[in-house]
Order: structure tokens, then C-alpha cells, then sequence
């Protein structure tokens, strides 16, 4: 049985994909140094941190397969802790490519996101884009993409890096710096106000997590290469949060808010390349998933 070794496998994302893959029949090991939103089923919750070199060295000797979602999360958590985002942005991913020097796994997949781009002129954002990350979250996840691309060159090592874009869903909150659409959601249902940081004109690419894990389990068998995961079509901020309202059915207060550092004006996926390569393709529409989304919240906050 193929042993597929998920680090951060408690995070957004990472969890799902754990979850999944071993309701597909493969054996499924955990790391993490967080809580996990739920139990892990099939998957096999492993006593540990990813910053821990030894612990990191023998759970990857003995997979066949790893998957990479551990990561210091967030533009502005970033700025405010840069040394944390180097320790878990680069240095764990170092210590993760040293492991493979020691061990008979052949596939990486490794999460990154769609701020390795910074402010790019030509929409949607094609793989091949040269990379301007305007923040230090950006910089250090390119940082750790670089590593992987050149050990993967150097060792043969097949790597497959996922550029994830804005992504949503149950589960959101576990992540270190829930999202926009968590904290719209969650201001809607308890009162609070919607917080529009420069004016909301930013436009974004939002992907719920079920098609995120799903692109995360096409990634099994894609070539190795990089692959943007979003729907290829965009939304301002200030529009999601007029959606949301909407579905919410009541007034919320908003607020205009200064622009964050590091902040970038659009970011819209170009999805072409993976779906070629697998056949993976979004398959939830924005409006539909926000709307489950708030009756999942609203019925966990009444529980």
C-alpha cells in the first residue's frame, strides 16, 4: 500500500486532502503541530512538529509519497512575525528536501499560493509569470518553491508546486489567518461589521476547498511542474461582501478600512495548465458555495 505522508495535515487544505486520500485506500500519516478541525478517519494522526529536524527525517524516509501544507499563513501575519514565516516557509521545507536525501519517496506535492505573483499586468496569471511577491509572506513561500524546483532538477525528485489562490470553506477557521470570506460570514451572523480594507476595489480568485482538495488529489498524477488552483474568474472585494449580505438577507455595517501593506490589487488564476494535465476543473460556483457556507456557520454557531 502507497504511504502518502501529509505535513500540516491539521491545515486548511491539508486536512481534507488527508481525509480523502485515505478514503481512496492509501495509508495516510499526519504531521502537524496544531489541532486537526475533526477527527482524521483513515488517517493516522503522527505525535510531533514538522519543526522538529529528526521527527520531519524518519516520517518522510519511510513515505513513498509527501504532501507539503505546513506554512506560516498570511501577508500581514507575516510582516508582524517574520522569523515564524521563515521557520515554517523555508527552513522546514529545507528540512524536508534533506529528508528525500534519506529516503525512497519520489513525489513531493508542495502547497504554495498565488502572492509568489504580486501585481501582475496580464490576467488571468499563467504559471510562467515572473514572480514579484510584494510581501514577505510571498517572498518566503517563492523562497521555498525555488528550493523545491531546484532540488527536484538536481535529485530527480518529482515535484509537483500548487499555487493555491483564495481559498474558502468549512474548515477556514483553522487555518492561522482565516479569510476574508470567514470574516464576512462571521461579522454577518454576529453582528458585527464588514471591514473593507482600501475601499474593497481589490479583486480576487475564490476557490472553494472541496475543488482545492480535489486539484490537491489530481496532483498525484499530474507531471511535475507548477499548477495555479482557482476558477479563473475574479470578484472585487466590495461586491463579496454586498453577495453576502444579500444571502445573509439583513443590513451589515461596513466599514472603510486603510490598505494593508503588501496588499495587491488583482490576482485572477489562469487554470488551463492543470486541467490539460489531469482533467481536474472547478466545479462550485462562487454564489452557491458562499450560500452553504453561511448556513454551515450559522448552524454551528447555534449549536
Amino acid at each position: 500500500m502507497t504511504l502518502v505522508l501529509v505535513i500540516g495535515g491539521c491545515h486548511f487544505i491539508g486536512y481534507d486532502t488527508a481525509l480523502n486520500l485515505a478514503d481512496e485506500g492509501y495509508q495516510v500519516w499526519i504531521l502537524d503541530d496544531m489541532n486537526c478541525p475533526g477527527p482524521t478517519g483513515g488517517a493516522e494522526r503522527k505525535p510531533g512538529s514538522p519543526r522538529d529536524k529528526d521527527t520531519l527525517t524518519r516520517l518522510v524516509k519511510e513515505a513513498d509519497i509527501v504532501y507539503n501544507f505546513y506554512e506560516y499563513d498570511g501577508v500581514n501575519e507575516a510582516r508582524l512575525n517574520p522569523r515564524e514565516a521563515y521557520v515554517e516557509n523555508i527552513d522546514v521545507t529545507y528540512n524536508i528536501l534533506e529528508a528525500f536525501t534519506r529516503s525512497h519517496a519520489f513525489r513531493l506535492i508542495h502547497a504554495s499560493t498565488a502572492a509568489v505573483y504580486g501585481e501582475q499586468e496580464l490576467l488571468p496569471i499563467l504559471e510562467d509569470a515572473v514572480k514579484r511577491p510584494k510581501s514577505w509572506y510571498g517572498a518566503s513561500k517563492s523562497a521555498g518553491e525555488e528550493a523545491v524546483a531546484g532540488f527536484a532538477r538536481e535529485r530527480g525528485l518529482e515535484a509537483v508546486i500548487l499555487r493555491y489562490f483564495n481559498v474558502y470553506g468549512p474548515g477556514e477557521w483553522n487555518r492561522g489567518n482565516p479569510g476574508v470570506v470567514n470574516a464576512f460570514i462571521t461579522a454577518a451572523l454576529t453582528g458585527g461589521y464588514i471591514r473593507l480594507e482600501g475601499g474593497g476595489g481589490q479583486v480576487r480568485d475564490f476557490i472553494h476547498v472541496a475543488d482545492a482538495v480535489r486539484a490537491s488529489l489530481a496532483a498525484l498524477n499530474a507531471p511535475p511542474g507548477v499548477y495555479n488552483v482557482g476558477t479563473g474568474r475574479g470578484i472585487a472585494i466590495a461586491e463579496l461582501a454586498d453577495l453576502i449580505i444579500r444571502i445573509h438577507g439583513e443590513p451589515v455595517e461596513v466599514v472603510i478600512a486603510e490598505r494593508r501593506p503588501g496588499d495587491i490589487t488583482a490576482s485572477i488564476a489562469s487554470t488551463a495548465k492543470l486541467s490539460k494535465a489531469t482533467g481536474w476543473k472547478p466545479l462550485i460556483p462562487l454564489q452557491y458555495g458562499l450560500k452553504k457556507l453561511y448556513e454551515y456557520y450559522r448552524e454551528k454557531l447555534q449549536s
